[in-house]
């Protein structure tokens, strides 16, 4: 996956005002890393609640759709929190395939997937989305995360 994904992954990088080889070659001990993660929202509620994200290593926020409403599942998916602080539902305009970028510090998150359904961790069903970020290890002593309370949430 890292191979395939690292040409994607540098331009990113460089539109977020990095080299666009940097943190490729770090250890867990270096402090950065980058990090690719395969998240499953599955069928009956699962979701993230309204967060943002850090952006000490990084300005962009990456991630590939790997499933599509309405195909995969019926309700529920990626939003960003609007400035009268209401979600905007955006999973209308994204599908499986698609990568977005955007800020970090939007809040945003994944509305309930199918609640009416029930839960099943041994099914594959459900929402599937690919996150790439570079994130401070645990060997950052003060690591930032999008809970950090220098956000204020």
């Amino acid at each position: 996956v890292y191979r395939d994904f690292t040409p994607v992954w540098r331009t990113v990088k460089t539109i977020s005002g990095l080299e666009p080889e940097s943190f490729e070659k770090n250890l867990p001990r270096d402090g950065t890393i980058d990090r690719i993660v395969v998240y499953l929202y599955p069928f009956g509620g699962g979701n993230l609640k309204a967060h943002i994200d850090p952006t000490n290593n990084h300005k962009t926020t990456t991630g590939v759709m790997m499933s599509t409403r309405g195909v995969d599942y019926d309700t529920g998916g990626f939003y960003c929190v609007g400035a009268d602080g209401k979600p905007i539902d955006l999973e209308p305009n994204i599908e499986a395939g698609d990568m977005f970028i955007f800020y970090p510090t939007v809040q945003h998150g994944v509305l309930p997937v199918d609640l009416d359904k029930p839960v099943d961790w041994s099914s594959p069903a459900g929402r599937w989305f690919l996150g790439v970020s570079s994130v401070d290890s645990d060997h950052v002593q003060q690591r930032m995360t999008g809970t950090h309370k220098a956000y204020g949430y």
